[in-house]
Order: structure tokens, then sequence, then C-alpha cells
């Protein structure tokens, strides 16, 4: 992405292009004076060949000052040598040749190739021009006869004039359509650069305000919790009974609390798209265990009953560190919105495509409009049956970790009757030892 101001872009755009229409320029110019000579050779027009030919090494000279980085020397120089060359026909041909129309490719040229900190160079060589184009058009002075006076000899002159200053003209107005077509899709390109950043700058903003929030409540709160039960731990202030269930509910908030950090870091670095997705065969009996553990841990904040079921042997591909924040998610959320005494279940069972992996629960469920916000992107926070607090970072995570998986993550919710989340992880044959 280019940084730099608009401005600054689009002024090097035109500089580049009016670069390459002085390239152009010589080239056309150098064939134009091949094929003029040679015609003046063979039609036995001396006088006009003296001033054609001069072109020739003049575009040569023109082109080396401009291939060895002498841009603006390389148009003045060839500009001055233009002009004198047409302006030298002017003055020794029959005004009915029409010679001066090559004055309006001049003209256009001149506009163009100096761009940049050369135009204030253009606009004076522009005026130079128009004032040698008044004057050659309002004077009868002439070196000499007029050398054409054949009327035939006149509208052939005409004809080549008027081809060679309409060919010019129409390559350089093909040209500047071109270039105003690439100046409209820099400009497109600018604005979606913009727009990107501006969409970068605004979810970083977003995401200090969201951390600043979690820190300053979230993470406090539990803190001072945790500090408030460890003073009551002092020697004689509690009973042994009431100390062993405190150091229990501490034990738990102290768990929950890492949980949430975890999540946090997780979800910056997700935010600054740091964090790389690295898969591995992972045995599905070493899954259990990770589910296990974390289910135990929530036991011990509500009583609920909860099952695990379903196949014990296998192998998955996964992102390790994923998918246990997937799975410490998904089920933080499913004992959180189960109510005391209530059911989660968590399935694995075997598919075509591998092996899917479900967590249900019989507690709260959502509506149709919020499975529709989590499942295209949104996500919204809401307390849980025992006023359990949420950030709404954990299903944020959930969804573009399983997404990062390649699998999707399927919702299935009624309001008062629970809600089951799933996604399938794919199989690997390949034995673990």
């Amino acid at each position: 992405m280019d940084n730099r101001p608009l401005t600054f872009v689009h002024e090097d755009l035109l500089v580049r292009k009016g670069n390459q229409l002085h390239e152009i320029m010589l080239l056309l110019l150098g064939f134009y004076g091949v094929v003029y000579t040679i015609i003046n050779f063979y039609t036995g027009q001396w006088s006009e060949m003296y001033f054609v030919i001069p072109v020739i090494p003049g575009v040569s000279i023109a082109y080396l000052l401009y291939a060895k980085g002498y841009p603006l020397i390389s148009k003045i120089f060839n500009l001055i040598q233009v002009i004198f060359s047409i302006g030298g026909l002017c003055l020794i041909t029959s005004p009915k040749t029409f010679i001066l129309s090559f004055f309006i490719p001049i003209f256009i040229g001149t506009l163009i190739v100096f761009q940049g900190r050369e135009r204030k160079v253009g606009y004076f060589f522009t005026g130079f021009t128009f004032l040698v184009f008044i004057f050659l058009l309002t004077t009868d002075y002439h070196i000499g006869p007029p050398l054409v006076e054949d009327e035939a000899e006149i509208r052939r002159e005409w004809y080549l004039n008027m081809t060679g200053a309409i060919a010019f003209s129409l390559l350089q107005i093909i040209f500047i359509l071109r270039l105003s077509n690439t100046i409209q899709n820099s400009l497109l390109e600018s604005r979606e650069n913009l727009e990107a950043a501006n969409g970068q700058l605004k979810a970083a903003i977003d995401t200090r305000d969201k951390m600043i929030s979690i820190l300053s409540h979230d993470l406090r709160s539990p803190l001072l919790l945790m500090s408030s039960g460890l003073e009551l731990l002092r020697p004689s202030k509690l009973p042994a009974a009431m100390s062993e269930k405190l150091i229990g509910d501490l034990t738990t908030r102290v768990k929950q609390t890492i949980t949430m950090v975890d999540n946090l870091l997780l979800w910056s670095k997700r935010q600054a798209d740091v964090v790389q997705y690295e898969p591995q065969p992972l045995k599905i009996a070493a899954i259990r265990k990770i589910i296990s553990d974390y289910a135990e841990l929530m036991l011990n904040a509500k009583v609920i009953s909860f099952r695990l079921i379903g196949e014990e042997e296998g192998i998955v591909e996964a992102d390790k560190d994923m998918l246990e924040a997937i799975l410490r998610n998904l089920l933080s959320n499913a004992f959180k919105f189960t109510p005391v005494n209530g059911e989660v279940v968590v399935q694995i069972a075997k598919e075509k495509q591998g092996y899917r992996f479900s967590i249900k629960d019989n507690g709260m469920g959502m509506s149709a409009e919020q499975v529709q916000k989590l499942s295209s992107g949104s996500s919204f926070t809401r307390l849980g049956t025992a006023l359990e607090k949420g950030h709404g970072i954990g299903m944020q995570l959930v969804r573009d970790f399983i997404e990062r998986h390649g699998a999707t993550l399927e919702i299935l919710s009624e309001e008062a009757q629970g809600t089951t989340f799933s996604f399938v992880l794919k199989e690997v044959s390949t034995n673990l030892q």
C-alpha cells in the first residue's frame, strides 16, 4: 500500500506518463523524419529535406539525453528542434500545404510531457510555441519564393501534412484517454486503500477500547474478589471447613480469570493478525482429556450434569492451541447458560468428512435473531443463569479459529430449550506412536 498523500501519488503518475509520451513522440518523430527525408529525396525537394533531415540526429540526441537521466533537457531540446524544423518549412513552402497543422500535436504534446516540477517549463514553451504559431500564421514573410506552386504538388503536400498531423494528434488523444483511465483506476485503488486503512484504524481503536473495558472491569473485579478472599484466609479468621470452601472458590476464580486472560491475549493477537494456523495430528483421546479437565473445572463452580460421549479413538488434523480455545469457550458458554441441575453433553461422532464435535446444553437457548447474529459474524453479550458476565470475545475466537480449520460453526438453538454448537474436523489416517 502506498501511504503517501494522493497528490504526490498522482503527481508521480503524471510525470511517468509524461515521460512515456515523450519517449513515444521521439520514436514517432524519428520515423516521420526518415519517411519525409526519403520522400523529399526522391521528389528532389532539397530545400525541404535540409529542414527535415536534422530531425533524425536531433531525435537521437534527445533520446540519448532521456536515456542518460536528463528528461527535462531532452524535452526542451526536442521541442526546440521540432519548432525550428516546422517553422523553417512554413517559411519556404506555400501556406496551402497546411504545414502549420503540425503545431496542433506540438501544443498537445508540450502540455502533457512537462509534468510535476517541469510544469512551469511546459507552460513557458507552450506560450512560446503559440507565439511562433501566431507569427507564422499571420506573416507574409518567406525565405525566397514558395517552393510548392503546382496544384497537384500542393494537394500531395497537404495530404501528407494533414495525415501526419492528424495521426500524431490521434495518438496523443488515445494516450490522454488511457492516462485518464489510469488515473481513475489509481483513484479507485487509493480510495480502497484509504477505506482499508480506515477500517484497520477503526478496528485498532475498537480493540483498544474493548481491552480497556475488560482490563478495568472484567479482569479487575475477580482480582479484587480474590484479594478479599485471601485476606479472609488469614489465621483465626475463618473455620477450617469454610476456609476449605473458600480455597476451592478462589481456585475456580483464578482458573476462570486465567481463561479470560488467555482469551484476551488470543483475541488481541487475532486482531493484529499474528495468530498462525499450525495443524498437526491430534488423538481423539487427547482431545477428550482436554474436554474432561476443563469440564471438571466448570463443575466446581456450578452443579450441572456433564456427559462426554461418542468416539474414543481416532485422529484429527487441528491446531492444538486453537482447538483448546474453541472447546474451552464453547464449554464455558454451555455451563454459563445452563441452570443449576441442568445438563451439558459433549458428543464426538464419526462422519464421512471426519469427526463432528457437538456441545449441547438444555439451558437458556437463543432466539432466531441471536442465532443469525452469531452465524453472520456478529457477537453479543448477556448474563448467564447465575448472572455470569461475558465480553463477546470468546465466540469471535471460536468462529474465526473454526474457519481457520476449514470448517463451519453450526448452531441449533431454541429459546428456553437449549443450544447445540458443532463443527467437523478432518480425519487423519496417520498412526501416532
